[in-house]
């Protein structure tokens, strides 16, 4: 009989430890020329560099931004001033150009508010008196994941007991993996899934499966290579599997020991009976 495990967060007050050490760390990772990283919900400014006019004028100087391999505009200025009528819908009220700095040669690029959607590859072109200069900036988003949530379900010790970790919010996908006490890696024993959740952001859930009884130790491990964040969650599953008069297993068995207990008695006074009516019988047929 094919039998499916149920999940229940249950409380199992006594029996689980969870030792959660923190050691979590967020930098910027090298990356290579042209590149620039940006953290999903932040500003960053996309760097662009040109040969001014000594004069200082911008009467010739035209500024075009826009995706690399592509028509979409994502910023134009020409004429001395911004012209955004043909600029994509994507980027309409997020861009600005550091107009003060175009005298100096400076046309980077202010982006506000990235999304997973901002990740590509840019054009910045500039012309003026001295000719035509461009180069392409690729940028990189990322997202930070969210703290751990953790559930750990015994099941009263049956093979549908799991270790559960939850986390989200995070870009690119992660790496995730499972340690056991002795340091051996356990993560094929697991099951990970990865959802594009709100914002394209991930979420994941990672499982692992009948983890072993009393004083056992894992180490959760996710690591976000981009944003070098790296998170260590160690938990120790403690004291025995006990199955309490409270729990459904313990109610089945109580239930089955009462129907054989009931069945004993009633075999019992059948045989009383049926003895009882043959010295009955016995006792008339001397008389």
């Amino acid at each position: 009989m094919h039998r499916t495990c149920q999940t229940h967060l249950v409380s199992l007050p006594g029996l689980i430890t969870l030792q959660l050490l923190l050691s979590d760390s967020l930098t910027v990772a090298a990356l290579p020329p042209a590149a620039v990283i940006a953290q999903v919900g932040l500003d960053i400014t996309v760097p662009c560099t040109f040969d001014p006019d000594p004069s200082g004028t911008l009467a010739r100087t035209v500024v075009t931004w826009q995706l690399w391999g592509s028509d979409k505009v994502v910023h134009s200025y020409y004429y001395g001033r911004d012209q955004l009528a043909k600029q994509d819908a994507a980027y309409r009220n997020r861009t600005q150009l550091f107009s003060g700095d175009l005298p100096e040669g400076n046309a980077s690029l202010r982006l506000r508010s990235v999304g997973v959607q901002d990740e590509a590859r840019y054009l910045c072109s500039v012309n003026n008196e001295f000719g035509t200069s461009s180069h392409v900036v690729r940028v990189v988003v990322a997202a930070p994941y969210s703290e751990p949530q953790l559930t750990i379900n015994l099941h009263n010790c049956s093979d549908c007991s799991f270790v559960r970790v939850l986390v989200t919010g995070g870009y690119p996908k992660a790496e995730v993996g499972w340690l056991n006490a002795q340091g051996d890696n356990v993560t094929e024993a697991t099951q990970t899934e990865f959802e594009t959740g709100l914002g394209g952001l991930y979420s994941v859930t990672s499982q692992l499966q009948n983890p072993q009884g009393s004083g056992t130790k894992y180490t959760f491990i996710l690591r976000n290579q981009l944003l070098e964040q790296q998170m260590l969650r160690h938990m120790t599953i403690e004291g025995l599997c006990q199955v309490g008069l409270g729990s459904g297993l313990a109610r089945v068995h109580m239930c089955y020991g009462i129907v054989i207990a009931i069945l004993v008695a009633v075999s019992l006074s059948l045989v009383h009976a049926i003895h009882r009516n043959q010295r009955t019988r016995q006792a008339s047929s001397v008389t």
